[in-house]
Formats: C-alpha cells, structure tokens, sequence
C-alpha cells in the first residue's frame, strides 16, 4: 500500500498504467470516496478527492520524518538540508530529490490544503499536455 500511496502522493493523480497492478487496493480506494475516475482526451486517470486530505497529511508526514532521519545520517548531503530548510536550493534532477517529490512540490514543512491538490493536478496533466486553457 505503501508505493500506491506514494505513487498517487506525487501529483494527486495517476495515469490507470501507473497503478493497473494495484486493482484491489485501487478499488478499495474508490468505494471509499478517496479515489474517482477521471477521462481526459481518451485517457483515464484516477485522482484523489478532498476525502483523501488527511491520508496526505500522514504521507507528508512520513516523507517528514524520513528527510530529519536522512539528515542525522548524512549532514554532508545538500538534498536532506535543502528539504528541510529553504527548498530554493535543492536540486531537483538529483535521485534523491525525486524520492521526496509530494504533489509536485517539495513544500514539506506546509500541511496540504485542497488547493495545493488542484494545482498539482494541474501540473501533472500540463506534463501530459492534457491541460484545457480554460481562460480562451
């Protein structure tokens, strides 16, 4: 459950490849309202819902912890001090700055809020150019 969370955690949505081996725990997801079915252009994705908040929360929490414990273990590296200090100097093309990657953010230090979902959202369909210029 764990890489299913941490899989939908990067950007609020996934794409149905990303989690097609997840079908049980994807269900499960959905009957409980934190999980709905999306088509964009032909595609299906499965986006999370304002029920899953607090199922964030506890991931960013973890991914919280995770940083401070990497930190004590390695205080050379510039990855786990940039998280948890000003984020402005974190290398992202850096491996272990993609492992932290939380709704296409590093914010880590801010608890998650519905907008701050949105907007990944929004990124990750731009990604895909499968975004709608709703301002045309």
């Amino acid at each position: 459950m764990n890489k299913f969370v941490t899989l939908l955690a990067r950007y609020g949505v996934v794409s149905r490849d990303e989690i097609r081996s997840y079908a049980s725990l994807r269900q499960s997801f959905i009957d409980r309202g934190l999980l709905q079915k999306v088509y964009q252009k032909g595609c299906v994705f499965f986006e999370l819902t304002p029920k899953a908040l607090p199922l964030l929360e506890n991931h960013r929490k973890i991914l919280v912890e995770k940083v401070q414990m990497m930190s004590l273990l390695c205080p050379w590296s510039r990855v786990y001090t940039a998280l948890l200090g000003d984020v402005r100097f974190l290398d992202i093309k850096n491996p272990r700055a993609a492992e932290f990657l939380f709704l296409s953010d590093w914010q880590l230090k801010r608890p998650v809020v519905m907008s701050q979902v949105e907007l990944a959202k929004m990124r990750f369909y731009e990604m895909r150019s499968l975004h709608e210029n709703k301002a045309a």
